[in-house]
């Protein structure tokens, strides 16, 4: 009776002690950024950046999108989505003839790594890269479009950014940007932090036009109006210290 109980503490303990490692692991796989590499057994590596030392990016591991809709009656083409194999962030809003309604879209490519060393230093992130798309405005109505760098310290929750090109149009206006672009942002880095640099695009089109009145509200960066389109995208990025 004796060995029985034993037995069935034993089982108990080792019940619980499996509990506890399934909780401590699953622990250590949140503290890793969303669409990052993690750590793991025979996987991809950790993208790093040493503290100190200069790095140059040419890939993206992560990217984020959305869209959003407000008002009635529009005939509208919406659309929103990232490629991070190319690094491309794409959007489309474009509203047509009737309606008042909003469109609003935005998309993010990038890439994630981890900062190794000790302390912190302050770095300049240099972004290279393209855009190229349509921003266009007919009658009642109102289009624009903001193209952005942006570095995010994951572990504090600070964010740094700068804005790449940002045209926008209204009433009668017809813009066609393409242009190579390399901008800078400084940013503050610290060991044991992970961080995120990312392309961002975000575009909004508003239509405010009803019968006999008929209108346009473009922004067209991307492939979701059932053409090739245009969009942004970056070459390389530079952690400069």
């Amino acid at each position: 009776m004796v060995a029985r109980r034993n037995n069935g503490a034993r089982k108990r303990k080792t019940a619980v002690w499996i509990a506890l490692f399934w909780v401590f692991a699953l622990l250590a796989v949140a503290v890793a950024p969303v669409g990052s590499a993690r750590r793991g057994g025979g996987g991809t590596p950790v993208p790093t950046v040493e503290l100190g030392v200069d790095k140059t990016w040419s890939t993206a591991n992560w990217g984020n999108s959305g869209t959003e809709m407000s008002g009635l009656g529009c005939t509208r083409y919406l659309g929103a989505g990232y490629d991070t194999v190319n690094r491309r962030a794409l959007v489309n809003t474009w509203a047509i003839l009737m309606g008042f309604c909003t469109l609003e879209a935005f998309a993010d490519v990038g890439q994630s790594f981890f900062v190794t060393g000790s302390g912190s230093m302050v770095a300049s992130v240099r972004m290279n890269g393209h855009y190229q798309g349509e921003v266009h405005a007919l009658v009642a109505a109102s289009s624009s479009v903001s193209i952005e760098l942006h570095v995010k310290d994951y572990t504090a929750g600070t964010e740094w950014s700068t804005v790449i090109a940002n045209p926008s149009c209204g009433a009668a206006c017809f813009i066609d940007p393409n242009s190579d672009f390399d901008k800078s942002v400084v940013a503050k880095f610290d060991a044991g932090h992970w961080y995120l640099v990312y392309l961002h695009i975000y575009a909004k089109a508003s239509l405010y036009a009803f019968f006999p009145v008929l209108g346009e509200a473009k922004v067209d960066f991307g492939p979701y109006d059932d053409d090739s389109g245009g969009g942004s995208s970056y070459n390389w990025f530079l952690v400069d210290f």
